[in-house]
């Protein structure tokens, strides 16, 4: 079994700048072979991350917002998970170890002292689920809250990547927004269209990210809702892509600059399923001076 996994920041304002690329994505793979099918525990979508991984280890390299730590807040990372029994699972992060047990029936984890968890976000592929793991506690003498996104799945085995595709995503994350010096933290969430020409290993689509502003009461929330268009451009290396998001509907009077980007992978057999992370980076300027979004999303979709 050959897992893929990605890992991003749940970015504020000033975590993406303030890392290495930008708040590049990158990955790591398990021991194995390409395009088995997924566990069918998952596939019914009340399995577990234990089963899924089965007992491989799986490292991961990423940006992580430390919340919390003024001196460390914005740093490079690696992240490990370990499958240990159908029901549990190892994750090393930031210099701790915490072995997570699920909880119910549903693809959540758990460790006794709550600092550490595991939850399973958007509706699950056969091939690919994705994840949030939180960490929090006291470090150093202060409150300290990590947050990381995961996509976790078989990776297609590049020969069985033929023709072309199209798949329809889902977008889920969460940000920041600054404007003259003052943040609010937004709610991320929206949908669209990647397209894969195998042939030519192009990547193009267009997305429509809707954000709103949260720690607000509902009426006030979907008040505040923005969407807005993306197109999309980048290559295809393998199972894996990468690709530009460009913002293309500026409100009248702004001038955009896009650092948005996206890194996936093509998952089962056939890459039926795709899913990855999309690093959220645009500057817009107005009459009202810079405006600056910066965040961080997961993403899955099929054909």
């Amino acid at each position: 079994m050959n897992i893929k996994l990605h890992v991003a920041l749940l970015a504020g304002a000033a975590a993406l700048a303030g890392c290495d690329g930008g708040g590049s994505v990158s990955s790591a793979v398990g021991n194995g072979t390409n395009g088995l099918p997924f566990a069918d525990a998952q596939t019914a979508g009340s399995g577990s991350l234990g089963a899924v991984v089965n007992g491989q280890t799986a490292t991961v390299q990423g940006a992580t917002d430390s919340r919390g730590s003024s001196t460390d807040r914005f740093r490079q990372e690696t992240m490990t998970i370990r499958g240990l029994t159908e029901d549990s699972i190892e994750v090393t992060f930031d210099g701790n170890t915490a072995v997570l047990d699920r909880i119910g029936t549903g693809d959540s984890y758990r460790s006794d002292d709550f600092s550490h968890f595991v939850s399973r976000i958007l509706n699950p592929g056969t091939a690919v689920s994705a994840y949030t793991y939180l960490q929090s506690g006291f470090i150093g003498g202060e409150i300290k809250f990590d947050t990381v996104y995961l996509v976790v799945g078989n990776d297609t085995n590049p020969a069985n990547l033929t023709g072309s595709a199209s798949y329809a995503v889902s977008l889920e994350g969460r940000g920041t927004e600054t404007v003259d010096k003052a943040d609010r933290s937004l709610l991320l969430d929206g949908n669209g269209t990647i397209n894969a020409n195998f042939a030519t290993s192009a990547i193009d689509g267009t997305l429509v990210l809707r954000s709103r502003t949260s720690g607000l009461d509902d009426a006030a929330t979907a008040a505040s809702a923005r969407n807005d268009a993306f197109s999309l451009s980048g290559s295809r290396s393998g199972s894996t892509f990468t690709a530009t998001a460009t913002r293309i509907d500026c409100l009248t009077a702004e001038a955009c600059v896009s650092n948005t980007s996206l890194a996936g992978n093509f998952f089962g057999q056939t890459g039926a399923e795709i899913g990855g992370i999309a690093v959220l980076d645009e500057t817009a300027t107005s009459s009202a001076g810079p405006v600056q979004t910066k965040g961080s999303l997961v993403f899955l979709g099929a054909q």
